[in-house]
């Protein structure tokens, strides 16, 4: 059954979760198309605005509204530098696993400026710069050692700084990533989710999909009686919707809190900051 947002403990609106200037329909009758998503967040806007370009029929189903999820809960921020440490990834997957990584994540920035200019979809997209720093209990190694790594793999102007250019705050020695970004996440969706039915793609709103077949044609069901027939099938609902998949049995519940602050215009640089705790800051 589907969740209401207002019964689901990640209902806290963020200051850009609002509703979208145009709304979608339920699914209630019987589609068939090429390809069918389900969830509409970025992931799934993404490929259903890519597929359509393409020539693709597409029909996307949303268990609540459009960014409603993780998207529309994100802090807005884009970054190629990653939490995850590019010295681990390569200990893990070795140098080409880490340099795909940081490659990957640029290029969806790259993508998402390009598809911000080709649609004119103003949602305060803005390239800036990250700063990593340790915090003050801790080791400052950790930063030596992704520098080397983050040169390694080829990752063009990095920088070991003395501080970050937060006034009245010593961050101490600093990492400085070019290149990352922000925007307004559900800005974005609305001009994507646009772009989509102008190319030919159906996006469906509080869709739950109950369950889906995987035959030799995909038919993917919607509660009241919905339902997509397609060549194809992407679920793009960050946890999987169905325990036919075992990914279920290796997640964890983690909470993210979020705090927002009035500063005088100015005050601080406009940039990304954030420090290797774990929890980071």
């Amino acid at each position: 059954m589907a969740t209401e947002p207002e019964l689901s403990s990640g209902a806290s609106p963020t200051p850009w979760l609002h509703p979208a200037e145009r709304s979608f329909p339920r699914l209630t009758g019987k589609v068939e198309v090429d390809v069918a998503i389900i969830g509409g967040g970025i992931a799934g806007l993404s490929i259903a605005y890519q597929l359509a370009r393409e020539g693709r029929s597409v029909a996307l189903a949303e268990d609540g509204m459009l960014g409603s999820g993780e998207t529309g809960r994100t802090t807005a921020h884009l970054a190629s530098a990653l939490d995850d440490r590019f010295s681990r990834l390569e200990k893990l997957h070795g140098f080409g696993g880490a340099q795909l990584a940081f490659r990957s994540h640029q290029a969806a920035i790259d993508e998402i400026g390009r598809t911000v200019r080709s649609e004119d979809i103003r949602c305060e997209y803005a390239r800036i710069p990250g700063y990593l720093f340790a915090p003050r209990e801790g080791p400052m190694t950790m930063l030596d050692e992704e520098f080397d790594a983050a040169r390694r793999i080829g990752i063009r102007g990095v920088q070991m700084l003395d501080r970050a250019p937060i006034p009245g705050f010593d961050t101490g020695r600093c990492l400085r990533f070019p290149n990352q970004g922000q925007f307004h996440p559900m800005k974005y969706l609305a001009g994507l989710a646009q772009a989509v039915v102008r190319n030919g793609g159906r996006l469906f709103e509080r869709s739950h999909v109950e369950d889906f077949d995987l035959d030799r044609q995909v038919t993917m069901k919607v509660e009241g009686g919905g339902q997509v027939r397609a060549s194809s099938l992407v679920v793009a609902t960050n946890a999987p919707i169905v325990s036919r998949v075992k990914i279920p049995l290796k997640q964890f519940p983690y909470r993210t809190y979020a705090v927002s602050f009035k500063i005088p215009k100015g005050a601080i640089p406009k940039a990304l900051y954030w420090d290797t705790a774990d929890p980071y800051h």
